[in-house]
């Protein structure tokens, strides 16, 4: 794991990039759910989720500032109790964190209580 990776990042790109390379009409194996055609759309609500995501951490850190571990229930939705699923569920919260950090609409002010994440 690389704290200051920027997996979502990578993600997102390699998505822009299949999108202008493969036919729409391409059949898609999928590794999770059903093969289907049309990669173009499933792309866009790919990044849509993942922009969703990043609009309800930017709201969250709005409101006060944050820190990876408190943005994991808004961007899930739900408090997670499963300490593996947990771990799973960190590492995505951290991917979206990274990637809005160098995207600069977060930003890590130093508090006296610490660093926390804010709206830039």
């Amino acid at each position: 794991m690389d704290p200051d990776g920027d997996p979502l990042g990578l993600y997102l790109r390699s998505l822009e990039k299949l999108k202008e390379r493969l036919p729409e009409d391409v059949f898609v194996l999928p590794g999770h759910n059903l093969p289907f055609v049309g990669f173009s759309t499933r792309a866009d609500e790919l990044i849509a989720h993942h922009e969703a995501r990043c609009f309800a951490i930017l709201e969250a850190c709005r409101v006060g500032p944050q820190t990876v571990a408190d943005l994991v229930p808004v961007i899930f939705g739900r408090k997670i109790d499963d300490p593996h699923q947990l771990v799973f569920a960190f590492g995505e919260a951290l991917a979206h964190v990274n990637a809005m950090i160098r995207s600069e609409s977060l930003r890590i002010p130093s508090t006296a209580q610490g660093l926390a994440l804010e709206a830039a």
